[in-house]
């Protein structure tokens, strides 16, 4: 157990790799949770010398941001072949799981991290903005978000998403994760390249950002990702599938899309830049979304976030696990 800590409890700095962080119960603290390398690197300190290689197991990180309210769960900033796995990161009010930390297309120190089977919950807490559940930042080859359940981000004023993936975010598998009751976009993509974003699960987004964003900034070079295999479930409380400005580009395809309040909203990326008023059918008239339906899943029971698929669903036709 670690608990009434000033700034973060457990901090990997210096050339400190191959640790593990298991069954152990950090909390109450002044900052974040666990951090694992630093943002600029020590003074002659060679590349091959940062933090990494950490395992973080079945541990409970909770209710920290009490002094320093950015603090995050668990923070990966400069390092690689890190793994998150089968851990609760919940009560902070910035992010919750941060990756990475480089900005730009300029190489990045963070690569190879896996965030895996673990439950991310209540972030922002109404404290903080532009947050997310799972925040990812700069080329990432082989970094995998998975298995992951988040849910109920806030924020103060806007953007509390539930996978975000900010400037530069690149080369980045998204899969297996179920994100509901976000204040914002389920997934938003400021920039990024290459990002593999299939069968996940993003519901009751709310706030009026829509389901599905992504803000590409032209001046930071080209943006892309592929979106196959998602079911994005909406009430009243999202309206619309993507998010105006919509200015990515990317690969979608055999997606489920639904509304449970109504019909599916005209928001699909449309030829006017940034705008979004298509249907689903015009936007597959251009070649996107080859194969997506508008139907409904058939959850077990959506009301108490039980998103498991019935036999008969529709969404198993289409390949989506």
């Amino acid at each position: 157990e670690v608990a009434h800590y000033g700034e973060y409890g457990v901090w990997f700095d210096g050339n400190s790799t191959g640790n593990a962080v298991i069954r152990t119960f950090v909390h109450d603290g002044g900052a974040g949770g666990i951090r694992v390398g630093r943002g600029k690197p020590l003074p002659d300190e060679p590349l091959d010398g940062r933090s990494g290689n950490t395992l973080i197991d079945e541990s409970t990180i909770v209710l920290g941001s009490h002094v320093f309210r950015e603090g995050n769960g668990v923070l990966l900033q400069k390092t690689s072949g890190n793994e998150l796995a089968h851990s609760e990161v919940a009560f902070f009010n910035a992010v919750g799981v941060n990756v990475g930390w480089t900005w730009d297309y300029e190489p990045s120190e963070a690569n190879h991290n896996y965030i895996h089977d673990n439950h991310v919950h209540h972030l922002g807490n109404g404290d903080l903005s532009d947050l997310a559940a799972i925040y990812l930042l700069g080329i990432s080859p082989g970094t995998v978000v998975e298995h992951n359940l988040i849910h109920d981000t806030l924020a103060f004023t806007q953007y509390a998403h539930g996978i975000y993936l900010d400037q530069a975010a690149s080369d980045i598998l998204v899969t297996m994760n179920i994100a509901y009751n976000t204040l914002a976009a389920s997934l938003y993509q400021h920039f990024g390249r290459d990002n593999n974003v299939t069968n996940n699960i993003f519901a009751y987004a709310e706030g009026g950002y829509g389901t599905v964003w992504q803000d590409a900034d032209p001046s930071f070079g080209p943006s892309n990702m592929t979106f196959t295999h998602n079911i994005v479930f909406m009430d009243e409380r999202a309206g619309a599938v993507f998010e105006c400005p919509y200015l990515g580009n990317g690969t979608f395809a055999s997606n489920v899309y639904f509304n449970a309040s109504g019909p599916l909203s005209a928001t699909f990326p449309s030829p006017v830049r940034g705008s979004c008023h298509w249907s689903l059918a015009e936007w597959q008239a251009t070649g996107q979304d080859a194969g997506s339906i508008s139907a409904a899943p058939l959850f077990a029971d959506p009301s108490v976030y039980n998103f498991s698929l019935a036999p008969t669903s529709p969404a198993l036709a289409l390949g989506i696990k």
